[in-house]
């Protein structure tokens, strides 16, 4: 079982350089805490931008891997793929 830190992780490598909202990232990495979990990022030295946005008129975050360089912690092959075109995140079967 991965644990909410490599599933944020994932998400946003996935994203790419659009970046994803909070609350897509709460949704799909299990977790309320999603900013602890940046923060735990960008403790371990990516370089994560953020700013606020609204989604559906309610604030949040967006957050943007800048920086690739996660040695920490081993990954496999991101469960999510990012649509530009549908600005979601679609789930690999």
């Amino acid at each position: 079982m991965k644990t909410t830190l490599v599933k944020t992780y994932e998400m946003l490598k996935a994203a790419g350089s659009q970046g994803i909202h909070s609350f897509e990232l709460m949704r799909l990495a299990g977790t309320t805490r999603v900013a602890a979990r940046v923060r735990d990022l960008k403790k371990q030295g990516h370089c994560i931008r953020s700013f606020h946005e609204a989604l559906r008129g309610v604030e949040g975050c967006r957050y943007i891997l800048d920086r690739d360089n996660f040695n920490e912690i081993k990954t496999k092959k991101p469960m999510y793929t990012f649509d530009s075109s549908k600005q979601v995140f679609i789930q690999y079967v």
